[in-house]
């Protein structure tokens, strides 16, 4: 059964301009819900405000039927491009991917399914243009599964809680960059979601607009566990580069100093053992643990000490920071 595909109004992008107002970078997976309608939605909107744009869609390793559908839409708008992964990358590797191939001065982000309403995308230009450098889409008038908002709420309040950044919907794809701050932002592995908070990192100005939400979204169902479960490991690294990227003793030079503190306990321990109450210790368990957590130990530290090298030798090439302005 071939996807239904609606009418498509035919437009063309400025002819050897290689700048837009807007790219519209939209992550395609096998969710993808109808890239046509979607195409016609956004465009529109787009062109009521006088905007130049185009459309990048991002085919992440999908099937036939999926591709049929964004092939459509390329058919018979001349400033849509699509862009097709071999296989399965990942949002993250997708999106980067779409930034690097963008010409917009502005990157509207989406993902395959509308998540609000499409003329909320208007309060996303308006609070950049207030001097704002990306501007993240906060869902407000949730209406998928009580469960689901729930797990939603939660992850939301550790990433607050992790990150010290005052952010409500890190998960929503609606965002919108200037080309001049994604441009510094690292996007990789699984961290696109994260990329709000680390654009306050390097100082850049970020804003949360609330946007109401969608209820078609409601067919895609609930979560499951092991989608969180993988967050939380992303939020661990999110923690581990937010504090320690830059000092890496502090973080292997702690562990590791606990590490031979608690070694060093137990053998004494063992030593008063032996020699003050003139038991035989070669045969217990506990030696072989207070060896191994000292050796450990050591291990720890070194990796720490290691790392401090490889940053103290690449230090000129690391830039953690912008400026907003020199007056001279």
């Amino acid at each position: 059964m071939q996807p239904q595909i609606v009418e498509v109004p035919k437009t063309e992008g400025p002819k050897g301009v290689d700048s837009f107002d807007v790219s519209v970078v939209v992550y395609v997976d096998s969710n993808l819900e109808n890239a046509a309608q979607m195409y016609a939605q956004v465009a529109e909107l787009l062109a009521k405000e006088g905007r130049t744009f185009e459309f990048l869609f991002m085919d992440d390793g999908t099937g036939p039927g999926v591709k049929f559908t964004v092939e459509a839409v390329h058919a018979v708008a001349k400033n849509v491009r699509v862009i097709r992964m071999p296989r399965f990358y990942g949002m993250s590797v997708a999106m980067m991917v779409g930034f690097t191939h963008a010409k917009g001065r502005l990157i509207l982000t989406l993902g395959s399914f509308m998540q609000v309403h499409p003329s909320e995308i208007s309060k996303m230009f308006t609070k950049i243009e207030e001097g704002f450098d990306l501007v993240n889409g906060w869902r407000v008038g949730r209406v998928d599964s009580s469960l689901n908002q729930l797990q939603t709420a939660a992850y939301n309040w550790l990433v607050r809680k992790v990150s010290q950044v005052d952010l409500h919907d890190t998960n929503c794809t609606l965002k919108l960059f200037k080309r001049s701050a994604v441009g510094e932002l690292p996007v990789y592995g699984d961290n696109y979601r994260f990329l709000p908070v680390l654009a306050v990192r390097q100082g850049f100005r970020v804003a949360e607009v609330p946007v109401r939400q969608r209820r078609e979204i409601n067919q895609h169902g609930v979560y499951g566990a092991g989608i969180y479960l993988r967050r939380m490991l992303d939020l661990v690294t999110l923690m581990f580069t937010g504090r320690f990227v830059e000092r890496p003793l502090r973080f292997f030079g702690s562990l590791g100093v606990m590490l031979l503190g608690s070694g060093f306990v137990i053998n004494f321990y063992l030593m008063y053992v032996k020699y003050m109450q003139g038991q035989p210790i070669s045969q217990r368990p506990l030696l072989i643990l207070g060896t191994l957590l000292m050796v450990v130990g050591v291990q720890s530290a070194s990796i720490g000490l290691i790392g401090e090298l490889i940053l103290f030798t690449h230090s000129k090439d690391i830039q953690s920071y912008q400026i907003e302005k020199i007056l001279e």
